[in-house]
């Protein structure tokens, strides 16, 4: 299994919102996870899209949904994980 983290670091105001969007594809092992939160984020939501095509192995999408707790600098971290078969 690879792994790679990807963090992001905002300055936020108080209460705003933002979406992250990250490609994901489970038929091949590869996803995303949330590993680090800093600065007073709040996760709201977290959804998976699934392909338009209705191809089998075909990418989806994750949507993170994020929420400023407290005005200033914030960072999330996400850590990316892929399967491959031996």
């Amino acid at each position: 299994m690879e792994e790679k983290e990807n963090s992001q670091g905002r300055s936020l105001k108080l209460y705003e919102t933002f979406t992250v969007e990250r490609e994901v594809n489970f038929n091949t092992g590869e996803n995303c996870f949330l590993s680090r939160l800093e600065g007073g984020l709040i996760l709201l939501d977290e959804d998976v899209i699934k392909p338009e095509s209705g191809l089998m192995g075909a990418p989806g999408k994750k949507d993170l949904v994020f929420k400023a707790a407290f005005p200033g600098m914030a960072a999330n971290q996400l850590a990316h994980t892929h399967v491959y078969e031996a």
